[in-house]
């Protein structure tokens, strides 16, 4: 048997651990702390003020302006961007080499051929860029002259 006759601590209890005030008055310094972290939140998302004055971008020369159509006559006028343009698909045909020719190709071939291909890319690996003017960008609108090898002057489609 222990000959110890001091008595054993009571448990510790929450109440005994905070002060007497802070007791009373947990709700209302919980709901200080919060509005201090919120007024915190929104004053860091708030989006600073412009210090500078952006300058206006000069309107740009639009060309010359189409004179107005009237209704009757909008399904027929020509207001998309190559409108002028006028294409024949069957002068742009060419007799095609046979899959069997023989292909001659010397270094001066390929050093021109390495050239104009470097003229459409911005950097070497890059994809090519459109070098003419298209209207959409589909495959259907590509294959119609690149599905079959059209030549307009000395390039191939």
């Amino acid at each position: 048997m222990s000959t110890d006759s001091t008595p054993p601590d009571p448990p510790r209890t929450a109440d005994g651990m905070l002060p007497a005030w802070l007791r009373q008055d947990a709700a209302l310094v919980g709901a200080i702390i919060v509005g201090i972290a919120l007024f915190g939140f929104l004053s860091g998302i708030r989006e600073p003020k412009a210090t500078v004055r952006p300058t206006p971008t000069p309107a740009a020369n639009p060309g010359p302006i189409p004179a107005a159509v009237t209704y009757s006559e909008l399904a027929d006028a020509k207001l998309r961007p190559n409108a002028n343009w006028q294409q024949s698909l069957s002068q742009l045909k060419y007799d095609k080499p046979g899959i069997f020719d023989a292909v001659v190709r010397t270094e001066e071939m390929k050093l021109v051929a390495l050239a104009d291909r470097a003229k459409n890319r911005a950097y070497d690996g890059a994809p090519p860029t459109i070098p003419h003017p298209v209207e959409a960008q589909s495959a259907a609108s590509c294959l119609a002259c690149h599905g079959e090898g059209l030549k307009v002057g000395d390039r191939l489609a």
